[in-house]
Protein backbone atom coordinates (compact mmCIF):
# COMPACT_ATOMS: atom_id res chain seq x y z
CA UNK A 1 0.00 0.00 0.00
CA UNK A 2 1.22 3.59 -1.02
CA UNK A 3 0.81 5.94 1.42
CA UNK A 4 -0.90 9.59 0.77
CA UNK A 5 1.55 13.04 1.34
CA UNK A 6 -1.18 15.12 2.81
CA UNK A 7 0.67 18.10 4.19
CA UNK A 8 3.86 19.38 5.74
CA UNK A 9 5.57 21.82 7.94
CA UNK A 10 9.06 22.32 7.25
CA UNK A 11 11.92 25.16 7.77
CA UNK A 12 15.59 25.34 6.38
CA UNK A 13 18.15 28.21 5.69
CA UNK A 14 16.26 28.26 2.81
CA UNK A 15 12.89 29.94 4.65
CA UNK A 16 9.77 28.29 6.26
CA UNK A 17 6.92 26.68 4.68
CA UNK A 18 7.42 25.46 1.15
CA UNK A 19 10.26 27.82 0.60
CA UNK A 20 12.53 25.37 3.17
CA UNK A 21 12.73 22.81 0.19
CA UNK A 22 11.07 24.30 -3.35
CA UNK A 23 13.23 23.65 -6.04
CA UNK A 24 12.30 26.31 -9.10
CA UNK A 25 11.40 25.73 -12.31
CA UNK A 26 12.82 24.31 -15.30
CA UNK A 27 16.14 26.18 -15.83
CA UNK A 28 16.45 27.64 -11.98
CA UNK A 29 19.50 27.27 -10.48
CA UNK A 30 19.60 26.29 -6.53
CA UNK A 31 19.89 29.48 -4.08
CA UNK A 32 22.57 30.75 -2.17
CA UNK A 33 21.35 30.77 2.05
CA UNK A 34 24.70 30.22 3.32
CA UNK A 35 25.89 31.78 6.43
CA UNK A 36 28.99 31.10 9.15
CA UNK A 37 28.91 29.32 12.46
CA UNK A 38 31.35 30.10 15.11
CA UNK A 39 35.35 29.31 13.76
CA UNK A 40 33.78 30.62 10.58
CA UNK A 41 33.17 27.20 8.76
CA UNK A 42 29.90 27.70 6.48
CA UNK A 43 26.27 26.86 8.14
CA UNK A 44 22.87 26.97 7.12
CA UNK A 45 20.65 28.37 9.70
CA UNK A 46 16.88 28.76 9.72
CA UNK A 47 16.70 32.24 10.20
CA UNK A 48 13.93 34.62 11.92
CA UNK A 49 13.79 31.84 14.68
CA UNK A 50 14.18 34.32 17.72
CA UNK A 51 14.73 30.90 20.70
CA UNK A 52 17.42 30.88 22.52
CA UNK A 53 20.23 28.80 21.88
CA UNK A 54 18.50 26.01 24.67
CA UNK A 55 15.36 26.32 23.23
CA UNK A 56 15.68 25.91 19.39
CA UNK A 57 15.05 21.98 18.68
CA UNK A 58 11.95 22.53 20.60
CA UNK A 59 10.93 25.55 18.61
CA UNK A 60 12.12 24.33 15.32
CA UNK A 61 9.75 21.39 16.44
CA UNK A 62 6.72 23.48 17.08
CA UNK A 63 7.65 25.97 13.83
CA UNK A 64 7.07 22.15 11.64
CA UNK A 65 4.05 21.35 13.95
CA UNK A 66 2.38 24.40 13.33
CA UNK A 67 2.60 24.03 9.89
CA UNK A 68 1.43 20.72 8.80
CA UNK A 69 -1.46 20.72 11.49
CA UNK A 70 -2.84 23.84 9.49
CA UNK A 71 -1.92 22.02 6.49
CA UNK A 72 -4.27 19.46 7.60
CA UNK A 73 -6.84 21.64 9.06
CA UNK A 74 -6.96 22.95 5.53
CA UNK A 75 -6.84 19.36 3.72
CA UNK A 76 -8.44 16.75 5.84
CA UNK A 77 -11.10 18.58 7.83
CA UNK A 78 -12.01 16.06 10.76
CA UNK A 79 -8.37 14.64 11.05
CA UNK A 80 -8.49 15.25 14.47
CA UNK A 81 -11.12 12.71 14.84
CA UNK A 82 -8.82 9.82 12.90
CA UNK A 83 -6.53 7.07 14.85
CA UNK A 84 -2.79 9.02 14.95
CA UNK A 85 0.35 7.47 14.82
CA UNK A 86 3.58 10.09 15.54
CA UNK A 87 7.32 9.10 14.61
CA UNK A 88 9.85 11.95 14.65
CA UNK A 89 13.56 11.36 14.16
CA UNK A 90 16.17 13.23 15.51
CA UNK A 91 19.92 13.04 15.60
CA UNK A 92 20.77 14.98 18.71
CA UNK A 93 17.33 15.80 20.25
CA UNK A 94 17.90 18.02 23.60
CA UNK A 95 21.24 18.09 23.18
CA UNK A 96 21.62 22.43 22.46
CA UNK A 97 20.15 22.51 25.77
CA UNK A 98 22.34 20.40 27.85
CA UNK A 99 25.56 22.12 26.19
CA UNK A 100 24.06 25.18 27.75
CA UNK A 101 22.85 24.09 31.01
CA UNK A 102 26.88 22.18 31.45
CA UNK A 103 28.19 25.59 30.33
CA UNK A 104 26.38 27.21 33.40
CA UNK A 105 23.72 28.81 31.93
CA UNK A 106 20.26 28.95 33.60
CA UNK A 107 18.38 25.66 31.73
CA UNK A 108 16.00 23.40 33.05
CA UNK A 109 17.57 19.87 33.63
CA UNK A 110 14.19 18.47 31.72
CA UNK A 111 14.87 20.35 28.59
CA UNK A 112 17.83 18.53 28.34
CA UNK A 113 16.84 14.56 27.95
CA UNK A 114 17.03 14.14 24.12
CA UNK A 115 12.87 13.64 24.04
CA UNK A 116 12.28 16.95 25.55
CA UNK A 117 11.35 18.53 22.85
CA UNK A 118 8.53 16.32 22.19
CA UNK A 119 6.67 18.47 25.07
CA UNK A 120 5.65 20.52 21.63
CA UNK A 121 3.18 17.76 20.92
CA UNK A 122 0.84 18.10 23.84
CA UNK A 123 -0.33 21.23 23.26
CA UNK A 124 -0.88 20.84 19.63
CA UNK A 125 -2.50 17.65 18.93
CA UNK A 126 -6.54 16.96 19.59
CA UNK A 127 -5.17 14.28 22.14
CA UNK A 128 -2.37 11.56 23.09
CA UNK A 129 -1.61 9.77 19.69
CA UNK A 130 -1.92 6.26 19.67
CA UNK A 131 1.41 5.36 18.48
CA UNK A 132 4.29 7.95 19.57
CA UNK A 133 7.99 6.77 19.10
CA UNK A 134 11.07 8.99 18.84
CA UNK A 135 13.32 7.75 16.20
CA UNK A 136 17.29 7.70 16.83
CA UNK A 137 19.02 6.80 13.91
CA UNK A 138 21.32 9.44 13.33
CA UNK A 139 21.33 11.45 9.49
CA UNK A 140 18.69 8.34 8.70
CA UNK A 141 16.49 9.43 11.62
CA UNK A 142 13.46 11.19 9.54
CA UNK A 143 13.97 8.74 6.44
CA UNK A 144 13.54 6.12 8.96
CA UNK A 145 10.18 7.63 10.42
CA UNK A 146 8.68 8.16 7.34
CA UNK A 147 9.38 4.35 6.56
CA UNK A 148 7.61 3.33 10.07
CA UNK A 149 4.64 5.61 9.13
CA UNK A 150 4.15 4.15 6.10
CA UNK A 151 4.37 0.42 7.46
CA UNK A 152 2.08 1.77 10.25
CA UNK A 153 -0.37 2.50 7.70
CA UNK A 154 -0.23 -0.89 6.01
CA UNK A 155 -0.78 -2.69 8.36
CA UNK A 156 -4.06 -1.15 9.55
CA UNK A 157 -2.43 0.83 12.80
CA UNK A 158 -3.66 4.18 12.70
CA UNK A 159 -5.44 5.92 9.93
CA UNK A 160 -2.89 9.19 9.77
CA UNK A 161 0.70 9.90 10.70
CA UNK A 162 2.63 12.59 11.19
CA UNK A 163 6.81 11.58 10.32
CA UNK A 164 10.16 13.43 9.77
CA UNK A 165 12.46 14.39 11.99
CA UNK A 166 14.56 18.41 13.26
CA UNK A 167 17.80 19.25 14.36
CA UNK A 168 18.79 22.48 15.69
CA UNK A 169 22.42 23.87 15.50
CA UNK A 170 24.77 22.78 18.27
CA UNK A 171 28.34 24.12 18.53
CA UNK A 172 29.07 20.61 20.48
CA UNK A 173 27.87 18.41 17.66
CA UNK A 174 29.74 20.65 14.92
CA UNK A 175 32.71 20.49 17.13
CA UNK A 176 32.32 16.64 16.90
CA UNK A 177 32.36 16.39 12.93
CA UNK A 178 35.31 18.80 13.19
CA UNK A 179 37.23 16.89 14.98
CA UNK A 180 36.87 14.18 12.85
CA UNK A 181 37.99 15.92 9.80
CA UNK A 182 34.57 15.48 8.26
CA UNK A 183 33.41 19.16 7.95
CA UNK A 184 34.84 21.77 4.72
CA UNK A 185 36.25 24.88 5.28
CA UNK A 186 33.87 26.03 2.53
CA UNK A 187 30.61 25.11 0.68
CA UNK A 188 30.24 21.26 0.21
CA UNK A 189 30.81 19.67 -3.23
CA UNK A 190 29.43 16.76 -3.00
CA UNK A 191 30.73 13.62 -5.70
CA UNK A 192 32.98 16.04 -7.02
CA UNK A 193 36.81 15.42 -7.28
CA UNK A 194 37.54 18.24 -5.35
CA UNK A 195 35.08 17.45 -2.17
CA UNK A 196 36.19 17.76 1.24
CA UNK A 197 33.75 17.57 3.40
CA UNK A 198 30.42 18.20 4.65
CA UNK A 199 28.85 21.94 5.56
CA UNK A 200 26.05 21.51 8.52
CA UNK A 201 22.91 22.86 8.63
CA UNK A 202 19.42 23.03 10.68
CA UNK A 203 16.28 22.35 9.72
CA UNK A 204 12.59 20.42 10.80
CA UNK A 205 10.74 18.15 8.31
CA UNK A 206 7.05 16.73 9.17
CA UNK A 207 4.94 15.23 6.64
CA UNK A 208 1.51 13.97 7.44
CA UNK A 209 0.70 10.23 5.81
CA UNK A 210 -2.74 9.06 5.02
CA UNK A 211 -4.55 6.25 3.08
CA UNK A 212 -3.50 6.51 -1.00
CA UNK A 213 -6.87 7.39 -1.63
CA UNK A 214 -6.84 10.60 -0.47
CA UNK A 215 -5.99 13.62 -2.57
CA UNK A 216 -1.88 13.90 -2.14
CA UNK A 217 0.69 16.10 -2.96
CA UNK A 218 2.86 12.74 -3.82
CA UNK A 219 3.11 9.52 -1.79
CA UNK A 220 6.07 7.16 -0.53
CA UNK A 221 5.59 4.03 -2.07
CA UNK A 222 8.10 1.83 -0.95
CA UNK A 223 10.69 1.64 2.31
CA UNK A 224 13.57 -0.21 2.96
CA UNK A 225 16.04 -0.46 6.08
CA UNK A 226 19.51 -2.41 6.48
CA UNK A 227 22.94 -2.55 8.39
CA UNK A 228 26.24 -2.14 6.85
CA UNK A 229 28.08 -3.91 10.50
CA UNK A 230 30.88 -2.37 9.44
CA UNK A 231 32.30 0.58 11.17
CA UNK A 232 30.51 2.83 13.39
CA UNK A 233 31.21 5.70 11.69
CA UNK A 234 32.90 4.78 8.39
CA UNK A 235 30.46 3.15 5.19
CA UNK A 236 30.90 -0.31 3.61
CA UNK A 237 33.03 1.48 0.70
CA UNK A 238 31.67 -1.16 -1.07
CA UNK A 239 28.08 -0.58 -1.55
CA UNK A 240 26.43 -3.24 -0.91
CA UNK A 241 24.39 -2.66 2.56
CA UNK A 242 22.97 0.48 0.91
CA UNK A 243 21.93 -1.20 -2.06
CA UNK A 244 20.34 -3.86 0.07
CA UNK A 245 18.02 -0.96 1.37
CA UNK A 246 17.51 0.69 -2.28
CA UNK A 247 16.55 -2.66 -3.67
CA UNK A 248 13.76 -3.50 -1.09
CA UNK A 249 12.47 -0.41 -1.14
CA UNK A 250 12.35 -1.02 -5.30
CA UNK A 251 10.80 -4.37 -4.61
CA UNK A 252 8.81 -2.72 -2.08
CA UNK A 253 7.10 -0.48 -4.75
CA UNK A 254 7.00 -3.16 -7.35
CA UNK A 255 9.02 -0.53 -9.53
CA UNK A 256 11.69 -1.64 -11.46
CA UNK A 257 15.08 0.47 -11.23
CA UNK A 258 14.74 1.87 -15.26
CA UNK A 259 11.54 3.86 -13.92
CA UNK A 260 13.26 5.37 -11.84
CA UNK A 261 13.43 9.45 -12.48
CA UNK A 262 16.47 10.50 -9.88
CA UNK A 263 18.00 9.81 -7.19
CA UNK A 264 18.18 12.54 -4.02
CA UNK A 265 21.59 10.99 -2.48
CA UNK A 266 22.44 11.64 0.76
CA UNK A 267 25.66 12.90 -0.83
CA UNK A 268 27.78 14.39 2.02
CA UNK A 269 30.46 15.54 0.17
CA UNK A 270 32.45 13.47 2.38
CA UNK A 271 35.62 11.02 0.62
CA UNK A 272 34.70 7.68 1.87
CA UNK A 273 30.49 8.38 2.32
CA UNK A 274 30.01 9.78 -1.20
CA UNK A 275 32.88 6.86 -3.01
CA UNK A 276 30.45 4.23 -0.89
CA UNK A 277 26.89 5.79 -2.27
CA UNK A 278 28.44 6.08 -5.74
CA UNK A 279 29.89 2.41 -5.47
CA UNK A 280 25.82 1.20 -4.44
CA UNK A 281 24.45 3.21 -7.09
CA UNK A 282 26.35 1.50 -9.47
CA UNK A 283 25.03 -2.12 -7.64
CA UNK A 284 21.50 -0.64 -7.91
CA UNK A 285 21.22 0.56 -11.42
CA UNK A 286 23.98 -1.55 -13.52
CA UNK A 287 25.07 0.01 -16.86
CA UNK A 288 22.93 3.21 -16.43
CA UNK A 289 24.02 5.34 -13.90
CA UNK A 290 26.47 7.61 -16.32
CA UNK A 291 23.03 9.05 -17.58
CA UNK A 292 21.27 8.78 -13.87
CA UNK A 293 20.17 12.61 -12.41
CA UNK A 294 21.30 12.88 -8.95
CA UNK A 295 20.11 15.62 -6.73
CA UNK A 296 22.44 16.60 -3.95
CA UNK A 297 20.09 18.49 -1.78
CA UNK A 298 22.58 19.05 1.21
CA UNK A 299 24.23 21.17 -1.35
CA UNK A 300 21.82 23.63 -1.04
CA UNK A 301 20.80 23.45 2.53
CA UNK A 302 23.37 21.87 5.05
CA UNK A 303 23.75 18.46 6.29
CA UNK A 304 20.56 18.77 8.59
CA UNK A 305 21.10 15.45 10.30
CA UNK A 306 17.60 14.22 11.56
CA UNK A 307 15.95 16.50 9.42
CA UNK A 308 17.86 15.47 6.40
CA UNK A 309 15.46 12.54 4.86
CA UNK A 310 12.57 14.06 5.22
CA UNK A 311 13.41 17.80 3.72
CA UNK A 312 14.89 15.90 0.93
CA UNK A 313 11.77 14.07 0.67
CA UNK A 314 9.92 17.20 0.11
CA UNK A 315 12.52 18.39 -2.16
CA UNK A 316 11.76 15.39 -4.69
CA UNK A 317 7.73 16.10 -4.30
CA UNK A 318 8.73 19.79 -5.18
CA UNK A 319 10.25 18.64 -8.18
CA UNK A 320 7.49 16.45 -9.19
CA UNK A 321 4.88 19.52 -8.99
CA UNK A 322 7.77 21.72 -11.36
CA UNK A 323 8.15 18.78 -13.79
CA UNK A 324 12.14 18.78 -13.33
CA UNK A 325 15.14 17.02 -12.41
CA UNK A 326 16.08 19.27 -9.58
CA UNK A 327 20.13 21.27 -9.74
CA UNK A 328 22.88 20.76 -6.92
CA UNK A 329 24.83 23.58 -5.85
CA UNK A 330 27.82 21.38 -6.36
CA UNK A 331 30.81 22.67 -8.68
CA UNK A 332 34.22 20.64 -9.57
CA UNK A 333 34.93 17.65 -11.47
CA UNK A 334 32.91 15.18 -11.21
CA UNK A 335 34.66 12.25 -9.17
CA UNK A 336 36.20 9.90 -11.58
CA UNK A 337 33.88 6.98 -10.51
CA UNK A 338 30.71 9.15 -10.33
CA UNK A 339 28.01 6.91 -10.95
CA UNK A 340 25.67 9.51 -11.73
CA UNK A 341 25.39 13.39 -13.14
CA UNK A 342 24.61 16.26 -11.18
CA UNK A 343 22.83 19.36 -12.77
CA UNK A 344 23.47 22.80 -12.60
CA UNK A 345 20.25 23.77 -13.44
CA UNK A 346 16.78 22.51 -13.35
CA UNK A 347 16.10 19.79 -16.29
CA UNK A 348 12.08 19.98 -17.49
CA UNK A 349 11.21 16.38 -17.69
CA UNK A 350 7.74 14.21 -17.17
CA UNK A 351 9.20 13.03 -13.60
CA UNK A 352 7.35 10.47 -11.85
CA UNK A 353 9.53 8.52 -9.10
CA UNK A 354 12.41 9.51 -7.38
CA UNK A 355 14.43 7.01 -4.94
CA UNK A 356 15.56 8.81 -1.60
CA UNK A 357 18.65 7.09 -0.53
CA UNK A 358 19.98 8.41 3.40
CA UNK A 359 22.57 6.28 5.58
CA UNK A 360 24.21 6.97 9.00
CA UNK A 361 26.46 6.58 12.26
CA UNK A 362 26.15 3.45 13.10
CA UNK A 363 25.65 1.68 9.61
CA UNK A 364 22.15 2.32 9.64
CA UNK A 365 20.85 2.87 5.95
CA UNK A 366 17.31 3.61 4.49
CA UNK A 367 15.91 4.24 1.33
CA UNK A 368 12.07 5.55 0.35
CA UNK A 369 10.40 5.43 -3.00
CA UNK A 370 8.78 8.84 -3.67
CA UNK A 371 6.05 8.80 -6.18
CA UNK A 372 3.51 11.05 -8.42
CA UNK A 373 1.18 8.66 -8.01
CA UNK A 374 -0.14 6.13 -6.06
CA UNK A 375 1.49 2.58 -6.70
CA UNK A 376 -1.29 -0.40 -7.36
CA UNK A 377 -0.17 -2.92 -4.49
CA UNK A 378 -1.60 -5.32 -3.10
CA UNK A 379 -2.35 -5.09 0.98
CA UNK A 380 0.67 -6.17 3.54
CA UNK A 381 0.45 -9.39 4.72
CA UNK A 382 0.32 -8.89 8.63
CA UNK A 383 2.66 -11.80 10.42
CA UNK A 384 2.84 -13.41 13.79
CA UNK A 385 5.43 -12.16 15.76
CA UNK A 386 6.82 -14.60 18.68
CA UNK A 387 9.15 -13.97 21.61
CA UNK A 388 11.73 -16.58 21.06
CA UNK A 389 14.33 -16.02 23.22
CA UNK A 390 15.40 -13.78 26.54
CA UNK A 391 18.71 -13.11 27.55
CA UNK A 392 20.04 -12.32 31.59
CA UNK A 393 20.28 -8.62 32.66
CA UNK A 394 24.03 -7.24 32.38
CA UNK A 395 25.54 -4.34 34.18
CA UNK A 396 29.09 -4.30 32.63
CA UNK A 397 30.78 -5.66 29.41
CA UNK A 398 32.79 -9.02 29.77
CA UNK A 399 35.23 -9.80 27.24
CA UNK A 400 35.30 -13.45 27.82
CA UNK A 401 31.44 -13.82 28.15
CA UNK A 402 31.27 -11.94 24.81
CA UNK A 403 34.55 -12.76 22.29
CA UNK A 404 33.36 -15.92 21.62
CA UNK A 405 30.31 -14.79 19.73
CA UNK A 406 32.10 -12.13 18.15
CA UNK A 407 31.36 -12.29 14.16
CA UNK A 408 33.81 -8.62 14.47
CA UNK A 409 37.21 -8.90 15.55
CA UNK A 410 37.43 -7.92 19.30
CA UNK A 411 38.99 -4.33 19.03
CA UNK A 412 35.80 -3.38 17.34
CA UNK A 413 34.24 -3.50 20.46
CA UNK A 414 32.84 -0.30 21.89
CA UNK A 415 35.29 2.05 23.61
CA UNK A 416 34.77 4.75 26.11
CA UNK A 417 31.08 4.06 25.49
CA UNK A 418 29.38 2.28 28.38
CA UNK A 419 26.01 2.80 26.80
CA UNK A 420 27.19 0.54 23.80
CA UNK A 421 29.14 -1.88 26.08
CA UNK A 422 26.26 -2.45 27.86
CA UNK A 423 23.86 -2.90 25.07
CA UNK A 424 26.38 -5.73 23.14
CA UNK A 425 26.74 -7.68 26.36
CA UNK A 426 23.06 -8.24 26.38
CA UNK A 427 22.85 -9.12 23.24
CA UNK A 428 25.83 -10.90 23.84
CA UNK A 429 24.16 -13.08 26.58
CA UNK A 430 20.88 -13.27 24.29
CA UNK A 431 22.22 -14.99 21.44
CA UNK A 432 24.19 -17.89 24.04
CA UNK A 433 20.37 -18.74 24.78
CA UNK A 434 20.07 -18.62 21.20
CA UNK A 435 22.87 -20.74 20.51
CA UNK A 436 22.27 -23.47 23.23
CA UNK A 437 18.79 -23.75 21.99
CA UNK A 438 19.70 -23.91 18.24
CA UNK A 439 17.27 -21.38 16.94
CA UNK A 440 18.22 -20.29 13.21
CA UNK A 441 18.98 -16.73 12.75
CA UNK A 442 19.51 -15.43 8.87
CA UNK A 443 22.03 -12.42 10.19
CA UNK A 444 21.84 -10.23 7.23
CA UNK A 445 18.17 -10.07 7.62
CA UNK A 446 18.21 -9.53 11.26
CA UNK A 447 17.95 -6.61 12.78
CA UNK A 448 18.44 -4.16 16.01
CA UNK A 449 16.48 -1.60 18.06
CA UNK A 450 17.74 -0.46 21.22
CA UNK A 451 14.88 1.54 23.85
CA UNK A 452 16.79 3.73 25.84
CA UNK A 453 15.02 6.90 27.89
CA UNK A 454 18.37 8.32 29.17
CA UNK A 455 19.60 7.86 25.14
CA UNK A 456 23.61 8.98 24.89
CA UNK A 457 22.89 11.50 27.66
CA UNK A 458 26.22 10.39 29.92
CA UNK A 459 28.21 10.19 26.76
CA UNK A 460 27.07 13.59 25.96
CA UNK A 461 28.55 14.83 29.19
CA UNK A 462 31.89 12.88 28.77
CA UNK A 463 32.32 14.46 25.47
CA UNK A 464 31.66 18.10 26.79
CA UNK A 465 34.22 17.53 29.82
CA UNK A 466 37.26 18.60 27.46
CA UNK A 467 34.92 21.31 25.58
CA UNK A 468 33.99 23.12 28.96
CA UNK A 469 37.94 22.65 29.51
CA UNK A 470 39.72 23.49 27.02
CA UNK A 471 37.53 24.78 24.39
CA UNK A 472 35.86 23.74 21.04
CA UNK A 473 38.62 23.19 19.26
CA UNK A 474 40.09 20.33 21.48
CA UNK A 475 37.00 18.10 21.40
CA UNK A 476 37.86 14.18 21.52
CA UNK A 477 37.31 12.37 18.28
CA UNK A 478 36.74 8.94 19.99
CA UNK A 479 34.17 10.26 22.17
CA UNK A 480 31.80 12.13 19.59
CA UNK A 481 30.38 8.55 17.69
CA UNK A 482 29.11 8.34 20.98
CA UNK A 483 27.13 11.33 21.64
CA UNK A 484 24.99 9.57 18.60
CA UNK A 485 21.96 7.72 20.47
CA UNK A 486 21.75 4.97 17.83
CA UNK A 487 25.70 4.47 18.21
CA UNK A 488 24.77 1.47 21.03
CA UNK A 489 22.16 -0.50 18.15
CA UNK A 490 25.05 -0.41 15.65
CA UNK A 491 27.88 -1.46 18.13
CA UNK A 492 25.32 -4.47 18.54
CA UNK A 493 25.19 -4.77 14.70
CA UNK A 494 28.58 -4.62 14.25
CA UNK A 495 29.55 -6.88 17.03
CA UNK A 496 27.47 -10.06 15.54
CA UNK A 497 27.03 -9.07 12.05
CA UNK A 498 23.72 -8.13 12.04
CA UNK A 499 22.37 -6.62 8.73
CA UNK A 500 18.62 -5.53 9.20
CA UNK A 501 17.15 -2.19 10.28
CA UNK A 502 19.01 -0.99 13.10
CA UNK A 503 18.08 2.44 15.18
CA UNK A 504 17.18 3.34 18.81
CA UNK A 505 13.99 4.87 20.17
CA UNK A 506 13.37 6.33 23.48
CA UNK A 507 10.20 8.96 23.85
CA UNK A 508 9.82 8.57 27.30
CA UNK A 509 9.71 6.50 30.66
CA UNK A 510 8.42 3.56 28.36
CA UNK A 511 11.77 3.36 25.96
CA UNK A 512 12.08 -0.45 26.41
CA UNK A 513 8.53 -1.33 24.86
CA UNK A 514 8.65 1.55 22.85
CA UNK A 515 11.48 -0.61 20.93
CA UNK A 516 9.40 -3.63 21.39
CA UNK A 517 6.64 -2.68 19.28
CA UNK A 518 8.92 -0.83 16.78
CA UNK A 519 10.46 -4.19 16.56
CA UNK A 520 7.49 -5.89 16.15
CA UNK A 521 6.39 -3.75 13.27
CA UNK A 522 9.43 -4.59 11.20
CA UNK A 523 8.75 -8.40 11.78
CA UNK A 524 5.08 -7.73 11.00
CA UNK A 525 5.49 -5.89 7.84
CA UNK A 526 8.44 -8.50 7.03
CA UNK A 527 11.44 -5.83 7.04
CA UNK A 528 13.52 -8.44 8.90
CA UNK A 529 12.94 -12.30 10.12
CA UNK A 530 14.28 -11.83 13.64
CA UNK A 531 14.67 -8.72 15.75
CA UNK A 532 16.78 -8.22 18.85
CA UNK A 533 15.24 -5.87 21.27
CA UNK A 534 17.65 -4.37 23.87
CA UNK A 535 16.42 -2.04 27.02
CA UNK A 536 19.34 -0.21 28.05
CA UNK A 537 20.00 2.69 30.81
CA UNK A 538 23.49 4.85 31.85
CA UNK A 539 23.51 8.33 33.34
CA UNK A 540 25.52 9.02 36.13
CA UNK A 541 25.67 12.33 37.86
CA UNK A 542 24.61 15.12 35.58
CA UNK A 543 22.96 13.07 33.27
CA UNK A 544 21.30 11.38 35.96
CA UNK A 545 20.01 14.53 37.14
CA UNK A 546 18.36 15.71 33.86
CA UNK A 547 16.49 11.97 33.81
CA UNK A 548 15.07 12.33 37.86
CA UNK A 549 14.14 15.85 36.64
CA UNK A 550 11.57 14.36 34.30
CA UNK A 551 10.70 11.51 36.40
CA UNK A 552 12.86 8.48 34.68
CA UNK A 553 14.05 6.65 37.71
CA UNK A 554 15.71 3.89 35.83
CA UNK A 555 18.69 1.65 36.85
CA UNK A 556 21.48 1.67 34.85
CA UNK A 557 21.86 -1.95 33.14
CA UNK A 558 20.75 -3.56 29.82
CA UNK A 559 18.57 -6.82 29.30
CA UNK A 560 17.91 -8.06 25.54
CA UNK A 561 14.34 -10.17 24.01
CA UNK A 562 14.95 -11.82 19.97
CA UNK A 563 11.35 -11.39 18.40
CA UNK A 564 10.91 -13.32 15.49
CA UNK A 565 8.16 -14.24 12.57
CA UNK A 566 9.09 -17.83 13.35
CA UNK A 567 7.01 -19.75 15.90
CA UNK A 568 9.86 -20.28 18.38
CA UNK A 569 8.01 -19.15 21.71
CA UNK A 570 5.13 -17.11 22.56
CA UNK A 571 3.12 -14.82 20.50
CA UNK A 572 3.81 -10.96 21.03
CA UNK A 573 0.50 -10.06 21.44
CA UNK A 574 -1.08 -6.38 22.11
CA UNK A 575 -0.59 -5.43 25.83
CA UNK A 576 2.36 -7.51 26.69
CA UNK A 577 5.56 -5.20 27.50
CA UNK A 578 9.24 -5.90 27.85
CA UNK A 579 9.45 -6.90 31.52
CA UNK A 580 6.35 -9.63 30.85
CA UNK A 581 9.24 -11.84 28.89
CA UNK A 582 12.14 -11.06 31.38
CA UNK A 583 10.75 -12.91 34.80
Amino acid sequence: MSAAILAYGAASALGVGAEAFEVGGAGAAPKDCWSARRGGKPFARVNGLSAAHAERPRALLELGLDQVVAGLSERLPGWQNLRLGVAIGTSSGGFAALERALAGEPVAAAACAYFSPLAALSSRLPRAPERLVSVYAACASSTIALGLGLRWLELGDVDLVLAGGYDAESEWVCAGFDALRATSNERPRPFRAERDGMALGEGVALLALGRPELAALGYVNGFGASTDAVHITAPDRTGRSLARAARRALEDAALPPERVDFVSVHGTGTSFNDAAEGAALQLIFGERPSGLALHAFKSVVGHTLGAAGALESLAAVSAFQQGVRPASASRGEPMPELAGRLLERNEAAPVEHCLKLSTAFGGANAALVLSRSTAALGSRPDRAVHVAAAGGSVSALVPARVEPLLVSPPERLPRSDLLSELCVAAAAELLRVVAERGLPLERLRTGVVVGSASASLQADVEFGARILAQGLAHAEPRRFPATSPNACAGHVAIAFGLGGPSHAVGSGVGAADEALLVARDWLRAGDADAMLVVAAEHAEEGARRVLDAVGVPLPNGARALLLTAGSFGPLLEDGRYFADFCR
